[in-house]
């Protein structure tokens, strides 16, 4: 098909028009330079083109079956020679990161002199589709959780080494499925860390959304205040109704064109408003600094007024973490640490696509694993710890021998990212979860499955219970299911979270269950009938990980802040707070006589754990 759209100069009409037509039937226009898009049933590669999602000057996006496996994909071509290398930063850029609210990259390849990449194929409709069909604002309520989501894939992108900019964030790139999750797409215009880019048409990102200094001739000023403009934009459009007009227009006005948000849609809370109207300033300076710092601001940390649980008890901070011992273990983030304390060995997974296995006394490496093409999600040793378990993203689980440091075995019956993993304690039964809701009880040392059951949402954490007779799963949906280990039968279901539960933990010679979730806070439950008994409160931002001392009276959690931070299971104070991994903690684990942590930074550290 043809799109009346110039390439020269952008204008048209934007109709379809037939590939045999040379003037557009609409309005009359050459099709001589306009946009020429493949028709449904063209054979790309190892793909067939279904149906057209959207275009630009610079690309076009189609969903696609891979005639290989029948998977259906989203297929982006792009149509400018010129911006083969940003097409391929893109791919390369995002294809390592793992977070629920981005799309997963498959492939990049060339066919007939286009470049192609092959991407997760998202249902659902776009925010500015949403917003086209309610006519008006949407519940402040509603925008919030949206925003809580945008905030926090925006805060993983913006933690990254380097950093990640979109430079186009807008309500048509944020596209929401059936279950609520949000998913921030085309990154067409990503900016890696603090990189020079020279524009290619006049201005950069769309109009209403971008910032004044994105129109800079050479876009190097565009930083996380960048992004926060065109986040605040976003959730403007939402709360009002009304597209903002362009940053352009702001400055070459007086007074600012720019309708308060209150004066559109007085349903909307002050508070809410001011924020919202401080991230839209046109001065870089008048911003808040990042999206972490808006988002504290906008979302608040703790649950609200009329929640049924007890207020947390006030800071305490009775004990103090010191760092004994830092090992630079992997060259990129580490997301998965297991311990085996009778032989001393700490295992680590890493985004680098390898694990490793370190002696506890002294830090010394004993072996490098490697054999997974993804990042290392999950660990697990046997009860002997001559083997252990890994869980990738690249949807395999593989159990190594580690006085040779190979695999022996790779299971493969998951579809998608392998997110959990967890042996027994007795060690004699694996358990895995994947991103696409599946559970796998696997024996561990011939690998044979013990069964399977589809959870009906992602598994994104995983932990047995002390005696081994049940396990609880968090997943993407903020929920909690405790299952039982002979036939994973369902026992309970309960909602724990707001957002994805990243981590679940039991505690040891006791009764309660500690989640934490992508929704800034912690909790305490009661594991036999799933009700909540105590929140942990004061985190700055996602928690990542969470983790039972040995006795079972403290718990640690690690969160996207870079902070550890200590609980007393007994009444849930804050006892400790400490800075430990400046880009994210996202693993814990307590050894025999401190706490190790592990984070984004690629680095293990030990922690002595004392009383002040």
């Amino acid at each position: 098909m043809i799109i009346c759209l110039d390439q020269r100069t952008g204008g048209g009409c934007g109709a379809k028009n037939s590939d045999t037509d040379t003037t557009c039937h609409t309005c009359g226009r050459p099709l001589r330079y306009a946009l020429m898009l493949m028709d449904p049933d063209t054979v790309v590669g190892a793909y067939r083109v279904l149906e057209l999602i959207g275009y630009g000057g610079g690309g076009a996006v189609y969903t696609a079956l891979d005639m290989r496996d029948a998977k259906l994909v989203a297929l982006k071509e792009t149509f400018d020679p010129s911006g083969t290398q940003s097409f391929r930063d893109e791919f390369r850029a995002l294809r390592r990161q793992q977070h629920p609210g981005l799309p997963r990259y498959y492939e990049l390849f060339e066919f007939n002199g286009n470049g192609y990449m092959t991407m997760e194929y998202i249902p659902g409709q776009s925010l500015h589709e949403l917003a086209e069909a309610r006519k008006g604002p949407l519940p402040e309520e509603e925008v919030l959780a949206y925003a809580r989501q945008l905030c926090a894939v925006l805060i993983y992108l913006h933690n990254q080494d380097p950093p990640l900019l979109h430079r186009d964030i807008k309500p048509a790139n944020v596209r929401v499925m059936e279950s609520g999750q949000i998913k921030l797409v085309d990154f067409g215009l990503l900016k890696l860390g603090h990189q020079r880019t020279r524009k290619t048409i006049q201005g950069m990102g769309t109009p209403a959304y971008a910032p004044i200094e994105q129109y800079s001739p050479t876009g190097q000023h565009t930083d996380q205040r960048s992004e926060v403009y065109s986040l605040g934009a976003t959730l403007y459009r939402l709360l009002t109704g009304i597209v903002p007009p362009p940053a352009t227009e702001r400055v070459a006005v007086t007074p600012d064109p720019l309708v308060p948000i209150r004066l559109a849609s007085p349903a909307v809370s002050p508070g809410v408003a001011a924020v919202v109207e401080q991230a839209m300033a046109i001065a870089q300076r008048d911003r808040f600094a990042s999206v972490a710092l808006f988002a504290k601001v906008l979302l608040g940390m703790g649950r609200p007024a009329d929640s049924p649980l007890p207020p947390p008890a006030p800071p305490e901070i009775s004990m103090a973490l010191a760092e004994r011992q830092s090992i630079a273990a992997h060259a990129e983030g580490i997301l998965a640490l297991a311990i085996h304390r009778e032989r001393g060995l700490l295992a680590s997974g890493s985004a680098d696509d390898t694990a490793a296995v370190w002696r506890l006394a002294d830090g010394s490496g004993v072996a490098q694993l490697r054999g997974h093409s993804r990042g290392v999600n999950g660990l697990a040793f046997t009860a002997d710890g001559d083997y252990l378990a890994t869980g990738s993203v690249d949807t395999t689980v593989k159990i190594w021998h580690l006085p040779e440091s190979r695999d022996v075995l790779t299971l493969e019956k998951h579809a998608d990212w392998v997110l959990a993993l967890a042996a027994s304690p007795d060690g004699e039964t694996l358990a895995s979860g994947s991103a696409d809701g599946m559970l796998w009880l696997w024996r561990f040392y011939d690998g044979r499955p013990i069964g399977s059951v589809q959870s009906g949402s992602g598994v994104w954490s995983l932990a047995w219970s002390l005696d081994g007779d049940q396990f609880a799963t968090g997943h993407e949906d903020g929920k909690v299911q405790v299952r039982r280990r002979h036939d994973g039968l369902l026992l309970r279901k309960f909602e724990a979270h707001s957002n994805i539960v990243t981590g679940v933990a039991w505690q040891p010679h006791g009764s309660l269950l500690a989640t934490v979730g992508n929704d800034n806070i912690g909790m305490l439950w009661n594991p036999r009938t799933g009700q909540p008994l105590r929140s942990l409160d004061g985190h700055g931002g996602n928690v990542a990980c969470v983790a039972f001392s040995p006795d079972g009276a403290l718990l640690a959690t690690g969160c996207i802040d870079g902070a550890i931070r200590l609980f007393r299971t007994s009444d849930a104070a804050l006892v400790a707070e400490h800075p430990a991994h400046p880009r994210g903690v996202n693993a814990l684990i307590w050894a025999e006589h401190g706490l190790i942590s592990a984070g984004m930074d690629g680095a293990l550290r030990v922690w002595d754990v004392a009383k002040v």
